[in-house]
């Protein structure tokens, strides 16, 4: 992540990876506005309270500046407060600008979305390819000789610091419970590697549960969409599973899929390493 975009713009830049990615769907496009909106006069502002429900505020659009939109809560009963700073104002479904200061519950002014919309396009049209590539994660080199790069997980970790990124590198991947939650990896080349050994490591008593079932499943394809089981098994309670020297298989793709824990509560894994 980028913050500030920029000394004095309360704006920041980041790459998203993961299981989030998909769930990714608005477009830079999304800030450019229709006449009715640019000039409409009255907007909503949509928040988060400090509780983390939504919370929909009217406002009164007072005076377009160049940058920003000097605005009031239209309500008696509503003002803003700390934390709105972030907050975007629609016009219907068009996003009009973001809250960026507030000398007064009852004031705020709102970064216009075309100046969010022109610098982001600049700054991604010029360095965005460079900030994703020097930011993505390192391939984990294997003891097959091949290197490995996480995909995708299905349970998103509880904190930033349990990123599910940690099984293939330091530290520790930490979900909740969920049906079959599954991680995938994929061999950093587009060539099938012979595959023949999966190690899996959790750590015991740090307070968190043990993968007990798992299942593991590999894919030859290029597309990843034609996964078949390799093998199953139980990790034991102190974490430690290993499923030996198997017979070979060619795989671009592994699936591991933990199907039960040790023990209730948050599930932790140390470590996936292949050979």
């Amino acid at each position: 992540m980028i913050h500030p975009f920029w000394p004095g713009l309360d704006l920041s830049i980041a790459v998203v990876r993961g299981g989030i990615e998909a769930r990714c769907t608005e477009t830079l496009d999304r800030l450019d506005l229709s006449r009715r909106a640019n000039s409409a006069a009255r907007a909503e502002l949509h928040r988060l309270d400090p509780t983390g429900e939504e919370e929909r505020i009217a406002i009164s659009l007072e005076r377009k500046n160049y940058l920003t939109i000097d605005s009031e809560v239209a309500a008696t009963d509503a003002e803003v407060y700390q934390g709105t700073s972030g907050a975007f104002a629609f016009v219907g479904q068009e996003l009009i600008g973001m809250a960026i200061t507030s000398d007064d519950p009852k004031r705020l002014v709102l970064m216009r979305s075309e100046e969010i919309l022109m610098n982001v396009r600049r700054y991604l049209s010029e360095q965005g390819n460079a900030f994703a590539a020097e930011t993505a994660p390192a391939p984990a080199q294997q003891e097959g000789g091949f290197a490995l790069n996480l995909v995708s997980v299905s349970a998103p970790p509880i904190s930033p610091e349990f990123d599910a990124q940690n099984v293939l590198g330091d530290g520790m991947y930490v979900f909740s419970p969920q049906r079959n939650a599954e991680i995938i990896l994929r061999v950093e080349s587009d060539d099938p590697v012979a595959l023949s050994r999966i190690r899996i490591m959790s750590p015991q008593d740090n307070g968190y549960a043990v993968p007990r079932r798992v299942l593991i499943l590999t894919d030859a394809r290029l597309e990843g969409d034609g996964y078949s089981v390799w093998t199953r098994g139980e990790i034991p309670p102190d974490g430690k599973f290993d499923t030996g020297p198997m017979a070979i298989r060619n795989a671009l793709w592994i699936k591991v899929m933990i199907l039960s824990a040790w023990g209730s509560g948050d599930i932790a894994i140390g470590e996936i390493s292949a050979q």
